[in-house]
Protein backbone atom coordinates (compact mmCIF):
# COMPACT_ATOMS: atom_id res chain seq x y z
CA UNK A 1 0.00 0.00 0.00
CA UNK A 2 2.90 2.34 0.69
CA UNK A 3 4.57 2.00 -2.92
CA UNK A 4 0.85 3.48 -4.87
CA UNK A 5 0.90 6.18 -2.07
CA UNK A 6 4.48 7.18 -2.47
CA UNK A 7 4.08 7.41 -6.64
CA UNK A 8 1.08 9.51 -6.08
CA UNK A 9 2.45 12.02 -3.72
CA UNK A 10 5.45 11.99 -5.90
CA UNK A 11 3.55 12.77 -9.31
CA UNK A 12 1.34 15.55 -7.17
CA UNK A 13 4.68 17.03 -6.85
CA UNK A 14 5.87 16.57 -10.22
CA UNK A 15 2.87 18.10 -10.88
CA UNK A 16 2.90 20.90 -8.90
CA UNK A 17 6.30 21.51 -9.36
CA UNK A 18 5.54 21.45 -13.83
CA UNK A 19 2.80 24.11 -13.02
CA UNK A 20 4.93 26.26 -10.66
CA UNK A 21 7.93 26.68 -13.02
CA UNK A 22 5.67 27.58 -15.92
CA UNK A 23 5.60 30.73 -13.79
CA UNK A 24 8.63 31.32 -12.77
CA UNK A 25 12.66 32.00 -14.20
CA UNK A 26 15.04 29.36 -14.08
CA UNK A 27 18.27 30.27 -11.74
CA UNK A 28 20.92 31.90 -13.58
CA UNK A 29 23.61 29.93 -14.79
CA UNK A 30 27.11 30.25 -16.58
CA UNK A 31 27.58 29.00 -19.98
CA UNK A 32 27.61 25.29 -19.40
CA UNK A 33 31.26 25.31 -21.10
CA UNK A 34 32.74 27.84 -18.64
CA UNK A 35 31.10 25.99 -15.37
CA UNK A 36 32.15 22.42 -15.63
CA UNK A 37 36.02 23.85 -16.49
CA UNK A 38 35.54 26.41 -13.63
CA UNK A 39 33.96 24.34 -11.23
CA UNK A 40 35.10 24.43 -7.59
CA UNK A 41 36.94 20.71 -6.92
CA UNK A 42 34.96 17.93 -6.89
CA UNK A 43 35.93 14.85 -4.93
CA UNK A 44 33.10 12.67 -7.05
CA UNK A 45 31.65 13.32 -10.33
CA UNK A 46 29.65 16.76 -12.15
CA UNK A 47 26.46 15.85 -12.71
CA UNK A 48 24.49 18.58 -15.34
CA UNK A 49 20.67 17.57 -14.82
CA UNK A 50 18.68 19.43 -17.20
CA UNK A 51 14.82 20.07 -17.46
CA UNK A 52 13.37 19.90 -20.94
CA UNK A 53 10.23 20.36 -22.43
CA UNK A 54 9.38 18.26 -25.54
CA UNK A 55 8.08 20.79 -28.08
CA UNK A 56 4.98 20.54 -30.32
CA UNK A 57 6.87 19.30 -33.52
CA UNK A 58 9.26 16.88 -31.12
CA UNK A 59 8.04 13.34 -29.44
CA UNK A 60 10.04 11.70 -26.65
CA UNK A 61 11.10 8.98 -29.68
CA UNK A 62 13.41 11.56 -30.80
CA UNK A 63 14.16 13.02 -27.54
CA UNK A 64 15.68 9.87 -27.03
CA UNK A 65 17.37 9.44 -30.21
CA UNK A 66 19.42 13.18 -28.85
CA UNK A 67 20.05 11.47 -25.78
CA UNK A 68 21.75 8.51 -27.92
CA UNK A 69 23.69 10.61 -29.92
CA UNK A 70 25.07 12.61 -27.51
CA UNK A 71 26.02 8.91 -25.56
CA UNK A 72 27.79 8.04 -28.43
CA UNK A 73 29.74 11.01 -29.29
CA UNK A 74 31.18 10.82 -25.54
CA UNK A 75 31.61 7.30 -26.34
CA UNK A 76 33.85 7.43 -29.70
CA UNK A 77 35.71 10.14 -27.70
CA UNK A 78 37.21 7.51 -25.16
CA UNK A 79 35.20 9.26 -22.32
CA UNK A 80 32.97 7.19 -19.64
CA UNK A 81 30.41 9.52 -19.07
CA UNK A 82 27.01 8.69 -18.52
CA UNK A 83 24.12 10.26 -20.07
CA UNK A 84 20.08 9.34 -19.72
CA UNK A 85 17.07 10.49 -19.92
CA UNK A 86 13.83 9.88 -17.75
CA UNK A 87 10.20 11.11 -17.99
CA UNK A 88 8.60 13.02 -15.92
CA UNK A 89 5.57 11.29 -13.86
CA UNK A 90 2.62 13.06 -14.01
CA UNK A 91 -1.15 13.37 -12.31
CA UNK A 92 -3.86 13.67 -13.65
CA UNK A 93 -6.46 16.18 -11.15
CA UNK A 94 -9.63 14.81 -13.09
CA UNK A 95 -9.02 10.73 -13.33
CA UNK A 96 -6.17 10.64 -10.72
CA UNK A 97 -4.11 8.40 -13.14
CA UNK A 98 -0.35 8.80 -12.98
CA UNK A 99 1.45 8.03 -15.72
CA UNK A 100 5.00 9.13 -17.25
CA UNK A 101 4.59 12.26 -19.01
CA UNK A 102 5.49 12.67 -23.25
CA UNK A 103 6.30 16.40 -22.90
CA UNK A 104 8.37 16.64 -19.94
CA UNK A 105 11.87 15.03 -19.24
CA UNK A 106 14.80 14.72 -17.39
CA UNK A 107 18.62 14.36 -18.47
CA UNK A 108 21.27 13.37 -16.52
CA UNK A 109 24.82 13.77 -17.62
CA UNK A 110 27.84 12.67 -15.33
CA UNK A 111 31.21 13.75 -15.83
CA UNK A 112 34.55 13.23 -14.38
CA UNK A 113 35.89 15.81 -13.09
CA UNK A 114 38.95 16.82 -15.65
CA UNK A 115 37.06 15.69 -18.59
CA UNK A 116 37.03 18.86 -20.54
CA UNK A 117 38.88 20.62 -23.52
CA UNK A 118 36.59 18.64 -26.15
CA UNK A 119 35.82 20.88 -28.94
CA UNK A 120 32.84 20.59 -30.57
CA UNK A 121 32.73 19.30 -34.11
CA UNK A 122 29.92 18.37 -36.78
CA UNK A 123 29.05 15.21 -35.20
CA UNK A 124 28.29 17.54 -31.79
CA UNK A 125 26.55 19.90 -33.84
CA UNK A 126 24.18 16.95 -35.21
CA UNK A 127 23.12 16.06 -31.54
CA UNK A 128 22.64 19.47 -30.39
CA UNK A 129 20.29 20.35 -33.31
CA UNK A 130 18.29 17.24 -32.60
CA UNK A 131 17.81 18.28 -29.19
CA UNK A 132 17.17 21.95 -30.39
CA UNK A 133 14.37 20.21 -32.92
CA UNK A 134 12.60 18.27 -30.04
CA UNK A 135 12.49 20.26 -26.99
CA UNK A 136 13.43 23.26 -24.95
CA UNK A 137 16.03 23.41 -22.19
CA UNK A 138 13.55 24.77 -19.18
CA UNK A 139 16.25 24.43 -16.57
CA UNK A 140 19.98 23.49 -16.27
CA UNK A 141 21.77 22.78 -12.78
CA UNK A 142 25.16 21.74 -12.50
CA UNK A 143 26.55 19.68 -8.97
CA UNK A 144 29.09 17.73 -7.58
CA UNK A 145 27.63 13.86 -6.62
CA UNK A 146 29.82 12.28 -4.12
CA UNK A 147 31.98 8.90 -5.23
CA UNK A 148 28.98 6.95 -3.51
CA UNK A 149 26.64 8.42 -6.01
CA UNK A 150 28.20 7.66 -8.64
CA UNK A 151 26.40 5.68 -11.75
CA UNK A 152 27.68 2.10 -11.31
CA UNK A 153 29.55 2.07 -14.84
CA UNK A 154 31.55 4.83 -13.64
CA UNK A 155 33.03 3.45 -9.84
Amino acid sequence: MRIPTTLIALAVFFATFASASRCQTAPPTPPLTSAVRGMPACDGLISIIRVSDITASGSMEKFMAAVAAQQAWYARRGYSDVIFATPLVVHDPETGAVSYSDKHVLTYHYIKPGNGGMEPDDDWNAFVEMFADTSMVRATYISCVPKSGAPAAMK
